[in-house]
């Protein structure tokens, strides 16, 4: 909107043009003090213009940004996922009964979820983590129960 300052510059030259103040003091001093608040009017509205356009800069950013989490919510993303790790320990994302439960990985110190299909034969998984073999030992409670290995 930088016209604005340059139509009242033109403006300021007609009025020098006139030879106002010369014919006229009082006119002349009337037209002077309208035409510098014809110019802070039109330097405000430059200084409004270019906050607008900031404004709609950053507007367009986060609609950007919620377009991209509505997809996140939405499931729509294609953020990176491991396929690699669904397929060895499976999904956690399935709508299926399983039942994952954690434990404590005494290799890296971490706690693991896991669930049953991802115990082999020999009652061990592999840690996600720190990819170490960690041997289970499941107690059922009952102590005259053949399960739990618990030979007496």
């Amino acid at each position: 909107m930088a016209y604005l300052a340059e139509k009242v510059a033109y403006c300021k030259g007609l009025m020098d043009g006139l030879n106002l103040e010369k014919e006229n003091e009082a006119v002349a001093r009337v037209f002077r003090s309208i035409l510098d608040v014809l110019n802070e009017i039109a330097s405000a509205v430059d200084d409004l213009d270019d906050a607008h356009d900031d404004l709609s800069e950053h507007v367009r950013y986060l609609e950007d940004d919620l377009d991209n989490l509505e997809d996140i919510v939405a499931g729509d993303c294609d953020f990176e996922h491991d396929d690699e790790i669904d397929k060895e320990f499976g999904s956690m994302d399935d709508d299926d009964d399983t039942d994952y439960f954690e434990i404590h990985c005494p290799h890296c110190k971490e706690d693991v979820m896991i669930d049953f299909d991802m115990i082999d034969e020999e009652n061990s998984i592999i840690c996600p983590n720190c990819k170490s073999e960690i041997e289970l030992v499941f107690d059922c409670g009952d102590d005259e129960c053949d399960c739990c290995g618990d030979d007496d």
